[in-house]
């Protein structure tokens, strides 16, 4: 797997200054269960796998299966987010054509937090 997709912030969320003040409970347990997630994902992809058949239950089998060998791989080891991260996910959508070059962004200062990861 690239570099690039194994280092971009594959799972994130996105919510507005004011909503995160007012709702940190709110944000913390997302976090939490994001982590959750990931980390079923790294210790049980068959039965990740299984849940996502049932998700995806028109999807030839052997394309989900071929497609879950990729993705699964992808999820991130660790849910903090980093600059890092972001600027590698920022450069994968340019390669792959879903951003312009154009509205990248110069520095990622002050758009994140791992507050709720804590």
């Amino acid at each position: 797997m690239p570099t690039a997709i194994r280092l971009s912030a594959f799972i994130s969320a996105t919510a507005k200054v004011r909503c995160v003040a007012s709702s940190s409970e709110k944000c913390a347990r997302m976090a939490r269960a994001m982590t959750g997630a990931a980390r079923f994902i790294r210790e049980k992809p068959a039965e990740a796998l299984e849940i996502l058949r049932k998700r995806f239950d028109r999807l030839d089998p052997q394309v989900l299966n071929a497609a879950w060998q990729v993705v699964s791989k992808a999820h991130a080891q660790d849910t903090r987010v980093t600059i890092v991260g972001l600027e590698n996910s920022q450069r994968v959508s340019i390669e792959a054509g879903l951003l312009d070059p154009k509205d990248a962004l110069k520095s990622f200062d002050g758009l994140f937090t791992d507050e709720f990861l804590q």
